[in-house]
């Protein structure tokens, strides 16, 4: 899969549109969307820090923060956002369409 297809993927699964997750909105649903993405693109495609910042349009820092939060989604699932019930369907998805 491909950066361009994770982004796809997760904005068609959210319900939001790919360039919300490109952009800079702060809207929770939005924010966890692209938490979510960013951490598909590092962890499950292996783009490094730097790479993902370039296709999401962020710095690495922003980056690693999007991962660890995730992570820490993924450690403990009372810690979850709003809206998280469509980040296990993503992962489920971009798993099978790997």
């Amino acid at each position: 899969m491909t950066p361009q297809g994770a982004i796809r993927l997760v904005a068609r699964t959210m319900c939001i549109p790919a360039e919300d997750i490109l952009g800079k909105s702060r809207v929770q649903h939005t924010v966890t969307a692209r938490h979510i993405t960013t951490w598909l693109l590092h962890r499950k495609l292996g783009l490094s820090l730097n790479q993902t910042a370039d296709v999401l349009n962020r710095d690495h820092a922003a980056v690693h923060h999007s991962c660890k939060v995730v992570d820490s989604w993924l450690e403990d699932r009372w810690a979850y956002p709003p809206g998280w019930w469509h980040a296990g369907r993503v992962i489920n998805r971009f798993n099978r369409d790997i």
